[in-house]
C-alpha cells in the first residue's frame, strides 16, 4: 500500500505515531558512450562529428526519483570494458538496481552485455518492442560478498530509453516496492490515424488525444526523436502486425456482433489508453479521462478487450529476479 497525504493523516488521527514501511530503492544511473557531451560543456556549434548531448541521463534520473528512488548518477562511463566493469562493481555493493542507458547491443564498443556476464548473470537479452529492441535484464555480483544487485540495461536511442523505462523499468520498481497493480490501465478511444504498415514487432507510438477525443499520432516515429514524448501524452500500444485504420466518430464496437465489417472496422477504430502518473506523488496509477493535461503514459489497442501485459522477450528468460519477486 503507497501511503497517499489522505492515509498519513488518518493514520495520525487514530494515534499511530509509527508506521511500518519498506525502505527507497537504491538505483544506480550511467549512461555509456565516448559520443556523449554533457550539455554546457560544449555549444552546439563546437559539438564534434558523432558528439550527441547526453539527454537519457536527465528524463532516467527524474523518473527514478519521482517513483521515490534513491538514485546515485554515476555519470558518463568510456566505452572500454574495463570502465564498464569497474563501475558495475562500484554500483553492486550499495544498490539495489544499477540501470544502464546505450552499450547493449551488438557494435565494437557495446561492452554493457558482456561486462555484466563477466560480473554476475544474463537473464534476457532483446525484446519484441519497437522501440527498444535492445534491452537487456540480469544480475550484477558485489564482488565484497554482498547480495549484489538487479540490472537493466536499456538502449541508447532516447526515445527507445525513454518507452522502455515506461514500460518495463517502471513496472519493474513499482513491484519490487510492494505494488501489486503496476502496468498501465486502458479504456477505449477512437483512433484518429491511419497505421497501414505495422512493424513483425509490438509497437509503442507517441500519441495524444485531439479536440474531437480521437488519438493522435506524432508525425515522426523515429527512436531519436525526443521531441515526441514532449507532444505526446502517452503510447498506442499496437500488437506485431497489426494495422490500425480511423474508427468512426460513434464507433463504439456495439454492433460488432452483427457485422462483420463492421467488427472488423470497429477493431481497428478503437484505442485504449491508460493513463500512469509520472509527474506527482511517487507513482500513483490513476485514468484521468476529460483533463486538458494529462500525466504520464497511456497505451492505446485497437481492441478494448486487450490486457496490457509487458512486451515478450526475444532470446534468454525473465527470470525471477527479472521479475520482481523475491
Amino acid at each position: 500500500t503507497r501511503l497517499t497525504p489522505a492515509e498519513l493523516g488518518l493514520a495520525a488521527s487514530i494515534g499511530l505515531h509509527q508506521l511500518q514501511v519498506a525502505r527507497r530503492p537504491r538505483v544506480a544511473l550511467f549512461s555509456t558512450g565516448d559520443e556523449l557531451v554533457m550539455p554546457g560543456e560544449v555549444p552546439p556549434e563546437q559539438m564534434r562529428p558523432g558528439a550527441i548531448y547526453n539527454s537519457n541521463r536527465f528524463f532516467l534520473r527524474a523518473m527514478l526519483q519521482r517513483l521515490g528512488c534513491e538514485v546515485t548518477d554515476f555519470g558518463i562511463v568510456p566505452d572500454r570494458r574495463d570502465a564498464t566493469i569497474e563501475a558495475l562493481r562500484a554500483a553492486s555493493s550499495a544498490h539495489d538496481l544499477i540501470l544502464t542507458s546505450g552499450g547493449v547491443s551488438v557494435g565494437e564498443e557495446d561492452h554493457v552485455k558482456p561486462a555484466v556476464q563477466a560480473e554476475g548473470q544474463l537473464d534476457l537479452w532483446l525484446v519484441a518492442m519497437k522501440p527498444g529492441k535492445p534491452v537487456a535484464f540480469g544480475r550484477v555480483n558485489d564482488p565484497a560478498g554482498g547480495n549484489g544487485a538487479d540490472f537493466i540495461g536499456l538502449p541508447g536511442n532516447p526515445v527507445s530509453s525513454f518507452v522502455t523505462f515506461l514500460m518495463l523499468v517502471r513496472p519493474f520498481i513499482l513491484r519490487r516496492m510492494g505494488v501489486e497493480d503496476c502496468l498501465p490501465r486502458a479504456i477505449p478511444l477512437p483512433a484518429g490515424f491511419d497505421w497501414p504498415r505495422p512493424d513483425r514487432r509490438r509497437e509503442f507510438l507517441r500519441a495524444r488525444v485531439g479536440e474531437a477525443g480521437r488519438v493522435e499520432l506524432f508525425p515522426n516515429q523515429g527512436p531519436g526523436v525526443l521531441s515526441s514524448t514532449v507532444w505526446a501524452a502517452g503510447l498506442v500500444d499496437n500488437p506485431a502486425g497489426h494495422a490500425i485504420a480511423q474508427g468512426g466518430e460513434d464507433d463504439d464496437g456495439s454492433d460488432a456482433d452483427r457485422h462483420g465489417e463492421h467488427r472488423q472496422r470497429g477493431a481497428q477504430g478503437r484505442a485504449e489508453r491508460g493513463i500512469t502518473s509520472e509527474a506527482q506523488g511517487v507513482g500513483e496509477a490513476h485514468v484521468q479521462v476529460g483533463r486538458a493535461k494529462l500525466l504520464g503514459a497511456f497505451m492505446a489497442t485497437p481492441n478494448r478487450s486487450s490486457v496490457v501485459r509487458p512486451p515478450s522477450p526475444v532470446g534468454g528468460r525473465l527470470g525471477r529476479r527479472a521479475t520482481g519477486h523475491g
